[in-house]
């Protein structure tokens, strides 16, 4: 066209990118966190036991009731279910569609 040929790209350059720059210095250091949480060790399922061994360093986790299905029914859960010590029973009749839960 008969018009003055335009810029090269956004601040005269031709848009070619640059070579990467050295990483930075590391900030300073922060103070150190709270202790989390005590980890390590194994944790046995005592079941049908009431009490734990007074061995030192051994404490009593969960107490309850361990319940699942029975596994001559089908669609039930595959995991154990913490039942409480103290359940509610239903009071009104059974529910048009229910599983069996023993514990």
């Amino acid at each position: 066209r008969d018009g003055l040929p335009g810029l090269a790209g956004r601040d005269g350059n031709n848009g070619e990118k640059g070579d990467k720059g050295e990483p930075g210095t590391p900030g300073e250091q922060g103070i150190q966190g709270p202790p989390g949480p005590r980890s390590g060790g194994a944790l046995y399922t005592r079941w049908g036991r009431t009490t734990c061994p007074g061995t030192p360093g051994t404490e009593l986790v969960y107490f309850g009731l361990a319940g699942s299905t029975d596994n001559n029914h089908p669609g039930g859960g595959a995991n154990y279910l913490c039942l409480p010590t103290t359940p509610q029973y239903l009071v009104s009749g059974l529910p048009a569609a229910y599983s069996y839960l023993y514990g």
